[in-house]
């Protein structure tokens, strides 16, 4: 998975997320938001990104495979 870019606006549920993914621009929909994580989803193709505030880390699932991603602080920002 070639996960490039998470561009979050505005975080409160039911707002939209920009997800670039390859050369594919993707909305995303804020379906879950509290002190330690924030889920995304993509419902169309059954694709969903949980995103923790304390470590970092990206997690996404796609169909039954799950992919998991670390940041550093120069390119998480929330």
């Amino acid at each position: 998975m070639d996960l490039r870019k998470v561009s979050i606006k505005d975080n409160k549920v039911g707002d939209f997320v920009d997800v670039e993914i390859g050369n594919y621009l993707y909305k995303f929909k804020i379906i879950e938001v509290n002190d330690k994580d924030m889920i995304i989803e993509e419902e169309t193709e059954d694709f969903s990104i949980k995103i923790n505030h304390n470590t970092n880390n990206i997690e996404a699932k796609l169909n039954n495979l799950i992919f998991k991603v670390s940041c550093d602080k120069k390119t998480f920002k929330m």
